[in-house]
């Protein structure tokens, strides 16, 4: 006549199955180690990418658009004539509104009628070569543009800066996961996941530059500009297996 269990006691044999030497084993077989590594590649730009704007105040809505579309048209030209590709060339922005005065009743209309009109436009340019950056500002500025919004030095190499700082990333992982292992009496094995930027704090590559000292040529005639060093960091998160 065939023995017959109770329900728990088949129930207390399958766990002591799960916790086998061959189960216990397999969990051994999956230790990893999971660190981030961070590179960083420098370069001399030799572009250049800022923003300049018109700023217009005018009695009349129609002067104010009209005298702001007149100094966008010259500074167009103005690219033109510096060989700026039309891609390197892009309206940023376009503003026209009325400048209120005085005081404002409680339904929120003005309590005295609108006295001027602003007109606002900015283009964005990217000039990929930085020694006539100089000339170039010079003359935008003398056809009408009133303000310098931005300015961001880039490098013409920048593929090769991101491949050099992203090798730079990978080596510094594997020392800091060679390190670990050591330290925890294991031996590092082959990665089993490797992305790019998974813990970085903002977005890759991250460029750093210099700022300029002033927007055009000083009135000794001497270069104003600083272009610094173009700095393009990355980061690399891999999981090796531990053994």
């Amino acid at each position: 006549m065939p023995l017959k269990f109770p329900v728990f006691a088949r129930c207390t044999a399958l766990v002591i199955g799960l916790l086998s030497p061959l189960s216990l084993q397999a969990k051994d077989d999956d230790r990893t180690i999971l660190v981030t590594g961070d590179g960083e590649s420098t370069g001399t730009p030799d572009q250049v990418e800022f923003i300049v704007g018109i700023d217009v105040t005018e009695a009349k809505v129609e002067a104010a658009k009209a005298k702001s579309d007149e100094a966008m048209r010259r500074i167009l030209a103005i690219a033109k004539d510096f060989k700026i590709e039309p891609k390197d060339v892009q309206s940023d922005y376009v503003r026209v509104q009325p400048i209120q005065e005085g005081a404002y009743n409680p339904g929120g209309k003005p309590a005295r009628p609108v006295i001027t009109y602003n007109a606002r436009r900015d283009v964005r340019i990217l000039l990929r070569d930085i020694k006539k950056y100089e000339e170039l500002m010079t003359a935008i500025f003398n056809s009408g543009a009133n303000n310098l919004h931005s300015l961001q030095f880039k490098s013409s190499a920048q593929p090769k800066l991101e491949g050099e700082a992203r090798t730079a990333a990978l080596k510094d992982a594997k020392a800091k996961a060679e390190a670990m292992a050591r330290e925890m009496g294991l031996k590092l094995g082959r990665p089993r996941s490797i992305a790019e930027g998974v813990q970085s704090p903002g977005p890759l590559p991250i460029m750093k530059t210099m700022m300029m000292e002033s927007a055009a040529r000083s009135s000794s005639g001497e270069p104003t500009l600083a272009p610094g060093e173009v700095v393009v960091r990355q980061q690399v998160t891999v999981l090796f297996e531990a053994e």
